[in-house]
């Protein structure tokens, strides 16, 4: 693409729910892609977080190799790509918003409620956003592409 622009927060939260509900995330594991549905991103302080179980393998992949790439057609019409490097976020007050959103989304969304923290005070889900995130948009006949 020539023209990439920088998003707006109104062209983000396009983003975030051209993402939603579920979207596909791609990661790599040993050199090969690896695919899965994956229903948590959410747009904090401009930034597009999502999270993973440290118990799981995409976990590892992220620790192995931070690349990765959304993507979701939720219309049919529409459709978006936003990639980016994982950054986990270490910032307390973040991580403590992040529990808070996913709170109420998994007790709205499934009826249940996400696993408290560990004795150890850890999070049990480790939180990371996108960093030199850019997302293609596309409508069918224009394609932007955005900084995020």
């Amino acid at each position: 693409m020539e023209n990439i622009q920088i998003a707006t927060e109104e062209q983000k939260k396009q983003v975030i729910e051209l993402l939603a509900p579920y979207y596909t995330m791609a990661t790599l594991r040993q050199g090969f892609p690896r695919c899965r549905p994956m229903g948590l991103v959410k747009l904090v302080n401009g930034k597009l977080y999502s999270g993973v179980i440290p118990t799981k393998s995409l976990y590892r992949e992220i620790c192995d190799d931070p690349h990765m790439e959304f993507s979701n057609c939720p219309d049919g019409k529409r459709w978006v790509r936003v990639r980016g490097l994982a950054v986990w976020e270490t910032d307390p007050e973040i991580i403590a918003q992040m529990e808070n959103i996913i709170k109420a989304d998994m007790e709205e969304k499934f009826g249940r409620k996400l696993p408290d923290r560990p004795s150890d005070g850890h999070p049990a889900t480790q939180y990371f956003y996108l960093d030199q995130c850019v997302a293609e948009v596309h409508d069918g006949a224009n394609i932007q592409e955005l900084y995020i």
